[in-house]
């Protein structure tokens, strides 16, 4: 039950290779989020239409399903500010892109780290992470 986005400029697949070239490739980054505690019941819903077995799990689910969408295997989220799709990070990658953005692309801070990841990116306590 994948859905793309509505607007064809939003999302390209070249985009979603290229957002997660330097977390590992895109089955890694599939594997990742279906196997993911906080992402993966999401992922699922949307790939097959099955809701957890747990009622608190499915209306979870349910409330964050219409701003997520599984394109190209990869599990996205629309930005409320942009309406641009940024890939959801699993939790096992959280730190491997914080080291990339800040060690590897330059020392810019924590504001403009933030923003930088942010704009291809989205977690839960995104913020924190990147302070801490």
């Amino acid at each position: 039950m994948s859905r793309l986005p509505e607007r064809e400029q939003d999302l390209t697949k070249s985009e979603v290779i290229v957002g997660a070239i330097r977390t590992g490739n895109i089955a890694d980054m599939k594997k990742f989020q279906e196997e993911d505690e906080e992402i993966g019941a999401l992922y699922k819903y949307l790939e097959t239409g099955n809701l957890p077995d747990s009622a608190e799990k499915s209306k979870k689910v349910l409330m964050q399903s219409d701003e997520h969408s599984v394109v190209d295997g990869i599990l996205m989220k629309m930005r409320k500010d942009t309406e641009d799709f940024v890939i959801v990070v699993p939790g096992v990658l959280k730190k491997k892109i914080m080291e990339e953005f800040h060690d590897n692309q330059g020392h810019f801070g924590t504001v403009l780290t933030q923003r930088r990841i942010q704009a291809k990116y989205i977690w839960r306590n995104m913020t924190k992470d990147i302070i801490e």
